[in-house]
C-alpha cells in the first residue's frame, strides 16, 4: 500500500556501522578521543550518529560527510557489548539513504568514569578500521 512506513531496520551482531571522522580528531594516522563525545545531558538528537552499512555503501556514506572527513567502520556488537542502544533514526538530509542513519544512545545514565571508558572503547573500535582517512590540511605556517 502506498504511504506505508517501513519498519526500522533490525541490527544484528554481525552488522557494521560507519562513523564519520572529523579531521580535527585525526592526527598522524591515529583517531583521537573527540571522535565520540558523550555527555550525560545529551538528548536523543545530540547522540552520536552512525551509518548502517547494510543500508548505505561506504562511498555514499563518505559523500554525506563534511569536506575532508574520513570514515571508520566497526561492528554493531561494540556498542551493544558496552550496554548501549542503537536507535534507527531517519535523517532526512541523507535523502534516499535517510533510513541508513542511527544514533547511539543509553550512555546518559552512566557515571563519569564509565562514560569515559565507553568513549575510549568506541574510539578504539573506529581506530581499528579507518576505511577512509580524513584529509587534514597542512597549516600555512608549517614550514616556517
Amino acid at each position: 500500500m502506498a504511504g506505508e512506513v517501513a519498519p526500522p531496520p533490525v541490527l544484528v551482531p554481525t552488522d557494521s556501522l560507519y562513523r564519520g571522522i572529523n579531521p580535527q580528531f585525526y592526527e598522524n594516522g591515529v583517531v583521537l578521543s573527540g571522535v565520540f563525545c558523550l555527555k550525560k545531558r545529551d538528548t536523543l538528537e545530540d547522540s552520536p550518529s552512525v551509518g548502517i552499512e547494510k543500508l548505505i555503501s561506504l562511498d555514499k556514506f563518505h559523500s554525506l560527510m563534511g569536506t575532508g572527513w574520513g570514515v571508520g567502520q566497526f561492528p554493531v556488537s561494540v556498542p551493544k557489548n558496552l550496554g548501549l542502544t542503537l536507535h534507527p533514526f531517519p535523517h532526512l538530509p541523507w535523502g534516499e539513504y535517510a533510513d541508513a542513519h542511527a544514533l547511539i544512545t543509553g550512555y546518559q545514565s552512566l557515571g563519569k568514569k564509565k562514560l569515559g571508558d565507553v568513549e575510549r572503547a568506541l574510539r578504539d573500535a573506529v581506530r581499528q578500521n579507518v576505511r577512509i582517512p580524513p584529509v587534514t590540511s597542512a597549516s600555512p605556517y608549517a614550514s616556517i
